[in-house]
């Protein structure tokens, strides 16, 4: 249920009318750009023309909580969607959709602990996960980190995206940072006029 509901749409125009601001009484936001001196905002706005991402806390797909839903628009067509899915969301994706495939990779840190200063070796890890076919790309990863101070952290992330409309804007988004960066130049170069 969860990727065969996505699949149709991926890459096909958005009914303006289907996603509403609220979503089984989890809010629905419109990420935009920051205003100049705005500090509280989710930094997943996108600044690249006919782009538009919508961000939800969290809902549930089969009885599955899945959290920080971003949802991607490319002149009204959804194109990707990330979000953090925990380890239900991965056993649902392999049930349905087969192991796809994985890779691993591990390296081992060194940290203290802070109550007793003991130097110790951790094994920090991630695992992805990858499905794909002619049109669409998904991801799924798990990883786990450690502090210098041996606290462990653990971070799911997924993706799927329509190949051809992510390239489109990935490309869209570089030519548009290099011309900012031609343009800061430019500008740069002006006021060193007079240096």
């Amino acid at each position: 249920e969860i990727l065969d509901s996505l699949y149709p749409v991926l890459g096909k125009p958005r009914d303006k009318s289907a996603i509403p601001y609220y979503c089984d009484d989890h809010r629905i936001y419109h990420l935009t750009k920051p205003k100049k001196n705005e500090t509280n905002f989710h930094g997943r706005f996108s600044v690249c023309p006919g782009v538009d991402v919508y961000y939800i806390s969290e809902m549930e797909i089969s009885s599955i909580p899945i959290k920080n839903w971003n949802l991607y628009f490319y002149n009204d067509t959804l194109y990707s969607i990330e979000n953090e899915g925990e380890v239900e969301f991965l056993k649902a994706l392999k049930t349905k959709y087969g192991e796809g495939k994985v890779s691993n990779y591990a390296k081992t840190i060194k940290c203290r602990y802070d109550y007793s200063g003991s130097a110790n070796e951790r094994q920090e890890m991630t695992e992805r996960t990858i499905w794909r076919d002619d049109r669409i790309f998904c991801s799924y990863s798990f990883s786990k980190f450690y502090s210098d101070k041996c606290e462990a952290s653990f971070v799911f992330d997924f993706t799927i995206y329509n190949k051809n409309l992510y390239y489109l804007v990935s490309s869209i988004k570089s030519e548009n940072e290099k011309e900012k960066n031609e343009k800061d130049n430019e500008d740069f170069k002006k006021r060193l006029d007079k240096f």
